[in-house]
């Protein structure tokens, strides 16, 4: 399987080749303007420069990036592939409670969170100036008086919290570039409630075979040029080992994108 790019005009169109006798596409195109393309590309090309490799000092560059990662992550791709709304469908499963999401990062969730039902929020992350950044936000957030929030510095595969604390356990797209995304999900289900749920969506790898392959073929190119994303978590095999069961899950970009709503 391939993925064919092209640049035509002011078009930007994706397609892939699923059967080479068939030649049957599956494709999507929009038109942007030349300057927002540029602006991405730009953008992309110098976070390359920073992620080349999955390291130690990732915090460092996250620093780096803090006040210029929105633009990134709320660029025309990922209004194209939907995952603003994926990510506001991962919210709907919050009933309430004790909420902590790890990599909160810059807070890209915090506009979508439920506060009217929500007693306390906790938001984890390495980089300090991506959590100014999301401090930012909730304090221009009009969020209820009842809510307390707190944003502490840590890392996910060491949280300083005690066993079955939360009712929900959020996590958006961290397993991909977390240093050891088992140890980080085995922290994320030992501090959550047991009838609490651990809400992911995240990076995984496909079930469709053909896919699954293009993934590990590309997995290396795919980490340098996308932060150090490893783009084919085996979230299924890690749910497993760690008796996690889903309540619910949903595939995206054939299946190299999926939403789990899991519990103990």
């Amino acid at each position: 399987m391939r993925l064919v790019a092209f640049v035509q005009g002011s078009s930007v169109c994706l397609g892939c080749h699923v059967n080479q006798t068939s030649k049957k596409y599956l494709s999507l195109s929009m038109t942007i303007s030349r300057r927002n393309f540029l602006k991405q590309s730009i953008l992309s090309l110098s976070v390359l420069n920073c992620f080349v490799e999955r390291s130690l000092q990732a915090e460092v560059c996250y620093d780096n990036y803090a006040k210029s990662y929105d633009n990134l992550e709320t660029s025309v791709w990922n209004r194209l592939f939907q995952l603003d709304r994926l990510r506001k469908e991962l919210l709907t499963y919050i009933s309430g409670g004790i909420v902590l999401e790890v990599g909160v990062g810059t807070g890209l969730n915090l506009e979508s969170y439920p506060w009217q039902v929500m007693k306390q929020f906790i938001g984890v992350d390495t980089s300090s100036s991506m959590l100014e950044q999301a401090r930012n936000k909730l304090n221009s957030l009009s969020i209820n008086n009842d809510v307390d929030w707190e944003l502490i510095e840590a890392s996910v595969t060491r949280l300083p919290f005690p066993d079955n604390y939360f009712d929900h356990v959020v996590d958006s797209f961290g397993l991909c570039v977390f240093d050891n995304p088992y140890l980080a999900l085995k922290e994320m289900s030992r501090v959550c409630k047991k009838d609490g749920t651990i809400l992911l969506l995240e990076h995984s790898s496909s079930p469709y075979g053909m896919v699954r392959e293009y993934q590990r073929w590309t997995g290396n190119l795919v980490a340098k040029l996308a932060k150090g994303c490893h783009w084919s978590v085996p979230l299924q095999d890690l749910l497993k080992h760690l008796h996690l069961y889903t309540i619910y899950q949903k595939y995206k970009l054939l299946g190299t994108v999926s939403l789990h709503v899991v519990s103990k």
